[in-house]
């Protein structure tokens, strides 16, 4: 009987195994771009991890198995930002001393006759949103006399990721210290063997000595609970503390969301300082939806409260829609903003004056960094048929195929990015596959790209077009233009702090909320 049992058991957890793995990246996939090309790959005890490249759609990704852990434009790469610089100012803190050429690896099997060197410019919409945390800190910009250029904050990241976030914020605030923290190796490697710009940040030093960038491979909890809680004692506080680890199966660990380590960070915090958590979440559950994904939001916003960190505020990432167009339902990357300070609007009007004037990426204009693709959809069955293909492809056998489409919907100022054109004409879609079947028998193209076999089962082609510079400024004023609703603050999402003598809200948005503890970690099961 005991033998019986014990295969039973593993047969069970074969057959979970097979079920929940996480799925290999594959290269041609639906809705993906046709002339993606992996860089690099690895293994680690963590994860699966892979570089994937797509010049058509201007990105350099790293995917952990079939996930997007965030993403840098290739264009402008660190070479066009170095070359901007001679005439920009802004933007020569980014420059390399005479001699300090970019680091890039000998290449591997690569189809092209360059390699990546990407800039700063971010193709993750959620990362846009990380200067936050600056601008909203009265302490740091005041003694800057407001400028975010002149702040010196010190910054903790906790979850490398691809890098871009780290870019990003070296980008825009030139004095800062940053540190990120990740517990796995072959991470950090990855992004310093194919980022050159991480690479080189990691080498250099501030006015004081101090490193620009601080590169820790170990635990979160342990490094802040010991080595940070050192610093802070000794005078060196952090300023900003961002919360952005993720599993390879887009969960966050159930340790690095939990009230003793939510504590943990608040006491290596300065007093005005500030915490920002990527949470993937939504508010309320979809009607005959079993998603929990509203309390990983409001477990996290809820347990911050618990800890001292009491005014939080969240600003949800909008992609295509318009402020006012809120989706309570729709699972999407928040930005949680959790401080000791005030944060809602009429609190911190200075801080929110400043992300109304704020534009990302100022120096970067308009029309210059573009991608444009075209795809097969299914519109009865809302789903993609096809991988994305370069519009060029389709503009060169037929210049005026673009003028045929009919415009897709914008928003009411116009901004709508990506923008869209569509036609639901079959004989417009069977041309098409006509001309990817000419460029693969010209060897234009090495095969047809996945799904277009499949054309006669597509109702729309759709043309879409991103301005990258547009979009991160956009990405950016939607997201404040919506938090400033009172709905997006932390007592309207999960009501009044508990304590003796206080009530709740009765009716807080989010009204089981849980308290994440080390005795009940159970967010991972929400996030799963």
């Amino acid at each position: 009987m005991k033998v019986i049992i014990v295969g039973i058991a593993v047969a069970i957890a074969a057959v979970s195994g097979y079920v929940f793995q996480d799925l290999p990246y594959r290269l041609r996939a639906i809705a993906q771009p046709s002339d993606q090309v992996a860089l690099d790959h690895r293994d680690s005890p963590y994860s699966n991890i892979t570089w994937i490249a797509s010049p058509n759609d201007n990105f350099l990704q790293l995917r952990f198995f079939d996930r997007v852990e965030g993403g840098a434009c290739l264009r402008p790469s660190w070479d066009d930002l170095i070359g901007m610089a001679a005439s920009t100012p802004s933007l020569v803190h980014l420059v390399p001393a005479p001699g300090a050429e970019p680091h890039l690896p000998a290449g591997r099997e690569w189809p092209f006759d360059w390699l990546p060197n990407p800039g700063s410019l971010s193709n993750s919409a959620y990362i846009r949103l990380f200067p936050i945390c600056v601008l909203m800190n009265q302490r740091l910009m005041a003694a800057a006399g407001d400028d975010y250029h002149a702040t010196t904050p010190r910054i903790m990241v906790v979850g490398l990721g691809s890098g871009i976030g780290i870019a990003t914020l070296a980008y825009h605030f030139p004095k800062a210290a940053i540190t990120v923290v990740d517990i796995d190796q072959v991470v950090v490697d990855m992004v310093r063997d194919h980022f050159p710009m991480l690479h080189w940040l990691g080498e250099q030093k501030l006015a004081d000595g101090t490193p620009r960038l601080r590169f820790v491979v170990r635990d979160a909890r342990q490094f802040i609970r010991y080595d940070a809680a050192r610093e802070a004692a000794a005078g060196k506080p952090y300023d900003v503390v961002i919360l952005d680890a993720y599993t390879s199966g887009s969960t966050i660990p159930p340790h690095l969301m939990t009230k003793e380590f939510y504590g943990q960070i608040a006491q290596v915090l300065e007093p005005h300082g500030m915490v920002l958590a990527n949470v993937i979440g939504c508010y309320s559950e979809e009607s005959g939806s079993s998603s929990t994904k509203h309390l990983v939001l409001g477990g996290a916003i809820r347990t911050f409260r618990a800890v001292g960190l009491s005014e939080v505020w969240n600003f949800p990432v909008m992609t295509m829609e318009d402020p006012g167009a809120f989706d309570p339902t729709r699972q999407r990357n928040n930005i949680v903003i959790a401080s000791r300070q005030k944060m809602d609007p009429s609190g911190n009007r200075a801080g929110w004056e400043r992300l109304r004037a704020f534009v990302p990426y100022p120096e970067l204009k308009g029309g210059q960094y573009i991608s444009t693709s075209y795809v097969l959809i299914d519109t009865n069955n809302r789903r993609y048929i096809s991988a994305t293909v370069p519009a060029s492809l389709f503009e060169q056998a037929d210049p005026s195929l673009r003028s045929r489409l009919k415009a897709g919907r914008t928003t009411t100022d116009g901004s709508q990015y990506p923008k869209m054109w569509e036609t639901d004409d079959r004989s417009e879609i069977a041309k098409a596959y006509r001309v990817l079947s000419d460029a693969v028998d010209k060897r234009a193209i090495a095969r047809l790209p996945r799904g277009w076999e499949d054309y006669e089962q597509a109702t729309v082609m759709r043309r879409s077009e991103t301005d990258w510079a547009l979009a991160a400024q956009e990405t950016f004023r939607i997201a404040v233009l919506t938090a400033k609703d009172p709905m997006h603050g932390g007592e309207a999402l999960v009501g009044e702090m508990e304590g003796p003598g206080r009530a709740t809200m009765p009716t807080p948005i989010i009204p089981d909320a849980p308290l994440f503890t080390d005795q009940r970690p159970n967010a991972d099961i929400f996030n799963n």
